[in-house]
């Protein structure tokens, strides 16, 4: 029987936000395909998908552009203007 459970490792990993975004912008534009762009930028196919697809749901002419930022910016201290001023 198991005394204490070990978590094998994270399912997530660091996504390079620079590279998401050139290859959302090739996707949305047409250049490439999602596997093609995925295979470009050492990004995960079913990231890419998801990321075009909430741009997509989300563009509206009323809204500014998105930007696609990490997942643990929600739990920052600071936020970047003032880590700056520091």
């Amino acid at each position: 029987m198991v005394r204490k459970y070990k978590k094998k490792g994270t399912r997530t990993q660091e996504v390079d936000e620079e590279s998401m975004k050139l290859a959302t912008d090739d996707v949305i534009q047409g250049r490439l395909s999602y596997r093609k762009a995925a295979l470009k930028y050492n990004i995960k196919t079913s990231t890419l998908e998801s990321r075009v697809k909430k741009f997509k749901d989300g563009s509206n002419t009323d809204r500014p552009p998105r930007t696609f930022h990490s997942k643990f910016t929600s739990l920052q201290v600071f936020s970047l203007e003032e880590e700056t001023h520091a």
